[in-house]
């Protein structure tokens, strides 16, 4: 899946980021599994991250390939907001 992260502050800075599944998949029913994917960004440099934006379009990622997103749920750490009206889809792909 393409993955975006912006500081929405336009501040020049050093972010690293990776995505990737926790566990293994868990089969729901025919044809249908539960995945976990894990997002780990981390400052490298020296100006703190203020605004910041993570995306995750997952309907570009997984359409291609038959499948279909039946229900998504986001948490994240203190200190960040997790956006409620992400999907994966269309307008509904920032996570936070």
């Amino acid at each position: 899946a393409q993955v975006t992260a912006c500081d929405t502050a336009k501040k020049v800075l050093s972010l690293g980021i990776a995505k990737h599944v926790v566990g293994n998949p868990v089969k729901l029913a025919e044809k249908r599994f539960g995945l976990t994917y894990e997002f780990r960004a981390k400052n490298f440099g020296t100006v703190a991250f203020t605004k910041f934006r993570l995306r995750d379009d997952l309907k570009a990622a997984f359409a291609q390939k038959g499948a279909v997103v039946d229900s998504v749920t986001v948490t994240a750490d203190a200190g960040l907001t997790v956006n409620p009206a992400y999907t994966g889809e269309g307008t509904h792909t920032d996570l936070l």
